[in-house]
């Protein structure tokens, strides 16, 4: 049971210590928040406790924004004094506090973080921030925190998704730190890194050598320091990947994307196959400003049907049924 005095007074902002790993989701006022407390004033009064700091008469359990607020304002502040606690308690009464904000990803892993190093039940912790216990999102959550705690910020930024921390857990730790600053450099949708971590990690698996080797074998970290969009930058990344986890199928498709150029070349139309041998599908598209466009472009597609080329696409498909 953690004491509450009954008695509520009024201190000046600089008297509280407003520093803390227990305020884990303190963030400064905003102008809606600061808007509310200009008009209103203070409705609740923070939780602090005494200090142990001379020069500081508290130390804040909770009711950081609102301190920040008033001391924009130049206002004092309205405290309700409780008990000298452990660390641990004052991130509990910290995080009973806020228990009404939205919790997302980058406020589970800020508390999470926090109550690890506690002997705390874990189990009550995830109920607390509505973390279903033994669903999927509590094997991912286990999963990312055996990961070092530099990669949290990747997570808060959105640069990593969580789905991500079941193969990055698998990484050995020299692994995760060269591949860190392919996911530091740039934002990765829940696809792309799952493709990318995976592709990698199973290629080391199969042949027998870490990821750190393979990357620097194939020369991927040159890729950070070219000047690419971030689009870019993810696309090449995958397909680097890619290439290394299936390099058969990879040649197959360098041959098939040069049939695919020789089957359109002298007419508008633009061949493709998009998806990495799932399917045998090809997309062929043109762009016409006018009728007469329109009907040379048919006339180009007739041409296109009876070209000898798609003899040699046939080999293609054959070839990655054997693969």
């Amino acid at each position: 049971m953690i004491y509450l005095t009954n008695r509520i007074e009024t201190i000046n902002c600089e008297s509280i210590n407003c520093n803390g790993s227990w305020l884990f989701w303190a963030e400064e006022p905003d102008e809606f928040f600061l808007g509310s407390i200009s008009k209103w004033g203070q409705l609740q009064p923070v939780l602090v406790t005494k200090s142990e700091k001379y020069h500081e008469s508290y130390t804040l359990i909770a009711g950081y924004k609102r301190v920040r607020a008033l001391k924009n304002f130049n206002q004092p502040v309205l405290i309700q004094e409780i008990a000298p606690l452990s660390e641990q308690d004052k991130g509990l009464v910290y995080l009973s506090s806020n228990l009404t904000h939205d919790l997302n990803p980058q406020k589970q892993i800020k508390a999470l973080r926090f109550f690890h190093s506690f002997d705390y039940p874990m189990e009550e912790l995830y109920q607390f921030l509505n973390i279903p216990i033994k669903s999927k999102q509590y094997t991912l959550w286990q999963n990312w925190l055996k990961l070092p705690q530099k990669w949290d910020q990747l997570l808060i930024m959105g640069h990593v998704p969580l789905n991500a921390a079941s193969i990055l857990s698998r990484f050995e730790q020299e692994d995760l730190e060269i591949i860190f600053p392919f996911l530091a450099r740039v934002s990765w949708s829940r696809n792309n890194a799952l493709h990318f971590l995976t592709w990698l990690w199973e290629s080391g698996q199969m042949q027998g050598t870490s990821v750190r080797e393979l990357i620097i074998k194939n020369n991927l970290t040159d890729l950070l320091a070219r000047d690419l969009s971030p689009r870019d930058m993810v696309k090449k990344l995958v397909s680097a990947a890619w290439k290394i986890r299936y390099p058969a199928l990879s040649q197959l498709k360098q041959t098939l994307d040069k049939r695919c150029q020789e089957l359109c070349a002298g007419t508008k139309w633009r061949v493709e196959h998009k998806d990495n041998f799932e399917n045998f599908s090809l997309e062929l598209t043109i762009k016409v400003n006018s009728r007469e466009e329109l009907l040379n472009g048919l006339k180009d597609l007739q041409q296109i049907s009876t070209s000898p080329t798609w003899e040699l696409l046939d080999k293609c498909w054959k070839m990655t049924e054997i693969k």
